[in-house]
């Protein structure tokens, strides 16, 4: 029954620490809206270098998604579909950098997605969460010639991309916060 309030109650406080291992600060926010649904908002933020300014991941990135439950409690495996809007500037110490255009055009797109949780706790309030997705994103991003300076780095081009991949590789460490 959709209506019966047992899993309506659950909450999650959730940080991937794939991201976390790339210097990706990261969030997200789960809730149990009934039995064999949810939605999950996450939340990527990095503005840093690393270690040099030609070797950068700066974004900002939100992926809001709705998960269906093989189980009605809400746990075990799950599949979804998400949106998702990210914001970047990314060098990889080669010769570019990437960045979405003007500062104003993030890439925006969407996909699908498969993951489990299972508990690390015997009351379930820890639990281990895996997830992998892919999608197709648009994405209108200028070019620029990666340099220490980044005033320095001229402008190239534009360039305007389709990406299908995979979107969406997560190892989170969830607290379930009930009411």
């Amino acid at each position: 029954d959709i209506t019966d309030p047992v899993s309506i109650n659950s909450l999650y406080l959730k940080s991937n620490l794939i991201a976390l291992g790339g210097a990706i600060a990261n969030v997200a926010l789960e809730i149990d809206i009934a039995p064999h649904f949810s939605i999950n908002i996450p939340l990527y933020y990095s503005a840093w270098d690393y270690f040099r300014q030609t070797v950068k991941f700066r974004t900002f990135a939100l992926q809001p998604e709705l998960r269906y439950w093989i189980s009605g409690e809400n746990e075990g495996l799950f599949g979804g579909v998400h949106l998702g809007i990210a914001y970047y500037n990314i060098a990889l110490d080669g010769k570019y950098r990437y960045q979405d255009h003007k500062r104003k055009t993030p890439s925006i797109g969407g996909g699908l997605c498969i993951g489990y949780r299972f508990p690390l706790s015997v009351n379930k309030l820890w639990n281990l969460e895996f997830t992998l997705g892919g999608g197709v994103y648009h994405s209108y991003y200028d070019k620029f010639n990666n340099t220490s300076r980044t005033s320095d780095g001229l402008l190239v081009g534009s360039k305007k991309n389709t990406y299908v991949g995979i979107d969406q590789a997560s190892v989170s460490i969830c607290y379930k916060i009930e009411s």
